[in-house]
């Protein structure tokens, strides 16, 4: 994540607009490039956080299995937060 955070801080300060995914892919494709590029980040951050929380939760549910899911759902999302 450290990665990523540099690459869009680098890319981001020359190019300080709304819709970066657009601009970038501009130039050289055709502007649908742009518009799958900013759904497909759109939903890489909504649904990469559930999946590891599923994820998370079906672990902790194996480390404790008396613990139910969505007690545990909620304890992995919250202390992921923090």
């Amino acid at each position: 994540m450290v990665l990523t955070a540099i690459s869009y801080g680098r890319m981001a300060s020359p190019l300080s607009v709304r819709g970066l995914g657009l601009r970038l892919c501009q130039p050289w494709h055709p502007s649908y490039f742009g518009f799958v590029a900013g759904w497909a980040m759109l939903l890489d951050y909504m649904l990469i956080p559930l999946f590891c929380t599923l994820y998370g939760t079906l672990a902790l549910q194996r480390a404790l299995p008396i613990l139910p899911f969505p007690l545990g759902s909620i304890l992995f999302a919250g202390a992921s937060r923090s």
